[in-house]
């Protein structure tokens, strides 16, 4: 991991993959598309839902989704650079993830 000493505070600088059990959510920070691999349990349609940090939904959409390894991308190309939410909800729950636009 590459890191620069500044006043002794560590600051990471590598591109972060976010994962859990039945996520993985990558590359992080984005420039162009993130990808995002959910793993199901069994078939069930999902929202895919993208906040800026004032609240107001950038992206969404229905997808629906096999049991096993699924992946989808949204193209984060159009967004200005900051931090976003990105908040997947089907029948199984809820999952949410920070997202940096570089």
């Amino acid at each position: 991991m590459n890191t620069n000493n500044l006043n002794k505070l560590q600051i990471q600088t590598e591109p972060e993959t976010i994962t859990d059990k039945e996520s993985v959510v990558y590359p992080n920070p984005v420039e162009g598309v993130l990808n995002v691999e959910l793993y199901k349990n069994n078939e069930s349609q999902a929202s895919i839902v993208v906040f800026n940090t004032m609240g107001q939904v950038v992206f969404q959409a229905k997808k629906q989704f096999s049991k096993g390894a699924n992946q989808t991308q949204i193209d984060f190309t159009k967004y200005t650079p900051g931090l976003y939410i990105l908040r997947v909800k089907d029948a199984q729950g809820e999952k949410q993830f920070k997202v940096i636009k570089k």
